[in-house]
Parts: C-alpha cells; sequence; structure tokens
C-alpha cells in the first residue's frame, strides 16, 4: 500500500532465496504467495512511482500456516526518506555484512529505473563509541555505500552523503534494541 494514504497499489512481490516466488498484487494491494515455510527470504516489492522496498523474512519463524505480510511503499517524492533497515557492518568498521547486499542491490534497481533520482546517503551511529571517531566512521560507511552504488554502474553525480555519527538518535542509546535503531542508514531523496 502508498504509505502516504495507505491505497492499495497494484505492485510485483518477490520473495528469494533459492528459488524465486512472485507475484503481482491487485490494484487493491492483495496478493497471495505459496512459499517453502522452512526458509528465510529477501523480499522485494515494486511499483512504479514509488522507492522500491527490501526487507527479509524468515518464514520458519512464524508459526503459521498462513502468514498476513503488509507492505507500504514510499511514493518517489523530494524529501521522501527511505530507512535502508538491512545495511549492516561489522562493529567499528566500514565492512559490511553479507545479508546487506541484498538491499544495497534494491537501491540500485531503483536508482536504474529512476536516472533522474538524486538521492543523499545519511549515517548514523549509536553513542557508544567517541564522539568524534563515531562521526568520522558514519561519513566512512557513507562513502562506502556510495562507492558500491557506484561500482554498480550508478553515477556518483546522483549520490551524496553525510554522516551524523551520533548526533540524531530515533530510539534511546540505554538498551541494545535502541542502539541497534540508531545505528542506521537511509537515503533522502532530492531530485525525481
Amino acid at each position: 500500500m502508498n504509505s502516504k494514504t495507505s491505497a492499495g497499489l497494484g505492485a510485483k512481490v518477490l520473495f528469494k532465496s533459492d528459488s524465486s516466488y512472485s507475484a503481482m498484487s491487485t490494484p487493491e494491494g492483495k496478493y497471495r504467495l505459496a512459499v517453502p515455510s522452512l526458509k528465510a527470504y529477501n523480499i522485494l516489492v515494486q511499483d512504479s512511482g514509488f522507492v522500491n522496498l527490501s526487507d527479509r523474512l524468515s518464514v520458519a519463524a512464524h508459526d503459521a500456516k498462513k502468514l498476513i505480510v503488509n507492505f507500504r511503499l514510499q511514493p518517489i517524492e523530494v524529501g521522501a526518506m527511505v530507512s535502508l533497515k538491512s545495511i549492516l557492518f561489522y562493529t567499528g568498521t566500514t565492512k559490511l555484512l553479507a545479508e546487506s547486499y541484498h538491499e544495497l542491490d534494491g537501491v540500485v534497481t531503483f536508482l536504474k529505473e529512476n536516472a533522474k533520482v538524486k538521492i543523499e546517503l545519511d549515517g548514523y551511529t549509536d553513542n557508544r563509541g567517541d564522539a568524534k571517531k563515531d562521526l568520522i566512521l558514519s561519513q566512512d560507511r557513507v562513502d562506502r555505500i556510495k562507492a558500491y552504488l557506484v561500482s554498480k554502474g550508478i553515477k556518483s553525480r546522483r549520490i551524496t552523503g553525510k554522516g551524523f555519527g551520533s548526533t540524531k538518535p530515533i530510539a534511546t542509546n540505554e538498551t541494545e534494541d535502541g542502539r541497534k535503531l540508531n545505528r542506521r542508514v537511509e537515503f533522502v531523496i532530492l531530485k525525481n
């Protein structure tokens, strides 16, 4: 569904593990997809005029024969912010964890399909390290993501980036769950 209006969308839904399973949702946003229940899936949801949504789901973690999964797609518009939930780094480094590449490749696909879009990558850390080092680390991580996107054919001039370190938390830094939310990468659409 449209994240702003909650209206249904006729989107393509793809679940991928060692095999791929896809469906087109109805114009009302309903879809049905049968997948093996013992797997983890990388999910990609696409509709023109919207930012591709990438996610990961372990179906085996849910003890159910039927599972309702709703996806909210962000319209492509200047100022839209997209959280990249699955882009993760080894602690204190710019080295990406393997599970990050699915979502990064989704960003590549989105940018290739929307050749006029320009984005700003924003990187954040939790507050456990030295503030100055965290600011540098967050910028280095943004630069690492930009380098990956450029290596996949996206023009460098379409991507800017800023590291904010621990200066803009979205959750408490008192718990591991809160710190995990604060260690994030987002992008903002600058031009569409």
